[in-house]
């Protein structure tokens, strides 16, 4: 064998695969804000939902010019005056509030007799083009001045963001074409979700949320064990079951390969979550999801990735999760107040005013209707059943949600 022939052998043995220097999918990252968390996600993956919840209701963004603002606000009055009450026998338009020139609160009323009403209020707000509304119910007129206190401060501290600008450094909530400043760290029921495809690969879809609970629940991967995922572990391969910390988050991951629902490929579903810390707006539940294959209505198709690549695109995102650095001014702390009565009665989401028991209106799912709260800790939602699908069980979605209470004071704390 010749010098040349050893030269050329040589070469061929080490001649890097055309595909080295083109570049990975996910070496360009854009930033995201959701909720108080960022996550950084593929530049060439697009928007396809968005949604932030505050005070537990949904928060809705729309572009309209003023006079097309106004009449949105007229719009709803003149319907509580006209129509809005039809499915009972008592309801009216009650009154507005306007908030320093910027939005107004329009309440109704509403029941089956003058007795037993329940109110319904709907703030509105215009900044820059665009138009923020927030719905709450009161059932009884004694918390009805906290709601409309609550949507206040909401009317002057949501404001319009564009999607272009950096995420703020103040305290606060981001929500889509918006953000909620929070100098004072307010806790509130707050959910937030992004949702991605990517556009050379459609059927990959991403997903983040960030979610607020008052009670605990199982773990992602307690919750595929209650689910019964171990029966089907025959058709499904779990790449990675384990825990998993993300900057200094405590959590869980499961990656599933699955096959196609017309047998003819594999699809996947990946996840990752953290249960944080209960009623700490700064440390919530936070999860990203990731699947392939997905179809219309439902129908996992064939993944057009290959498994080496989603796992490697879902680390590259996975690691990017974290609390958005703010530069937030301590609050001032509170001075002393004399007791309140027993038989205050509270809604949820709102700061408990008087250290004692508290025991709410609906039935939680352990039974358990009293609770001890201290001064200034949220008053929580009740958590209660969900009927959820195979697949929901199987992908960890909670078996519990969260639903509205009034907390009636019964105790005082022992001095």
């Amino acid at each position: 064998m010749n010098r040349l022939t050893v030269f050329l052998l040589f070469s061929l043995l080490f001649i890097p695969p055309l595909h080295a220097q083109e570049p990975v999918m996910y070496d360009k990252m854009k930033t995201y804000c959701f909720g108080r968390y960022l996550v950084d996600i593929p530049a060439n993956a697009e928007v396809t939902a968005a949604g932030t919840k505050y005070l537990g209701k949904d928060v809705l963004a729309e572009k309209m010019t003023r006079e097309e603002f106004k009449q949105r606000v007229a719009d709803r009055i003149e319907k509580l005056k006209k129509d809005a009450f039809a499915k009972v026998q008592f309801g009216e338009f009650e009154r507005e509030i306007p908030v320093d020139d910027v939005g107004t609160i329009v309440v109704g009323k509403y029941g089956n007799t003058p007795k037993e009403l329940s109110y319904g209020l709907h703030a509105f707000k215009f900044d820059r083009g665009w138009a923020f509304s927030l719905m709450r119910n009161s059932n009884t007129p004694e918390i009805l001045d906290k709601y409309i206190e609550r949507l206040t401060t909401f009317i002057r501290t949501v404001r319009y963001r564009s999607d272009f600008e950096k995420p703020p450094l103040e305290p606060g909530v981001c929500l889509p074409h918006g953000f909620i400043a929070n100098g004072e760290n307010t806790h509130v029921l707050e959910e937030a979700f992004l949702s991605f495809k990517l556009k050379e690969n459609p059927d990959v879809v991403i997903r983040v949320n960030s979610m607020l609970y008052f009670r605990e629940f199982p773990s992602l991967l307690e919750r595929e064990k209650e689910g019964g995922i171990a029966r089907l572990l025959s058709k499904i391969k779990r790449l990675r079951g384990n825990k998993r910390e993300i900057n200094g988050m405590p959590g869980e991951e499961s990656l599933l390969e699955l096959p196609s629902d017309d047998k003819t490929g594999i699809c996947h579903t990946f996840m990752w979550e953290t249960r944080g810390e209960l009623d700490n707006p700064d440390k919530p539940t936070l999860q990203l999801q990731m699947k392939s294959g997905e179809g219309v209505f439902g129908v996992a198709g064939v993944s057009s990735m290959e498994t080496k690549e989603l796992v490697s695109l879902f680390d590259a995102i996975v690691k990017t999760i974290r609390l958005r650095p703010t530069e937030a001014k301590p609050a001032d702390a509170p001075g002393p107040q004399s007791k309140l009565p027993l038989g205050t009665k509270l809604a949820s989401y709102h700061p408990c005013p008087q250290a004692g028991v508290w025991e709410c209106e609906a039935q939680p799912v352990d039974g358990t209707r009293r609770q001890t709260f201290q001064t200034g800790q949220n008053l929580p939602p009740v958590m209660v059943p969900v009927a959820r699908s195979l697949w929901q069980r199987l992908s960890g979605q909670p078996a519990e949600h969260a639903i509205d209470t009034v907390w009636t004071l019964v105790e005082y704390a022992p001095d």
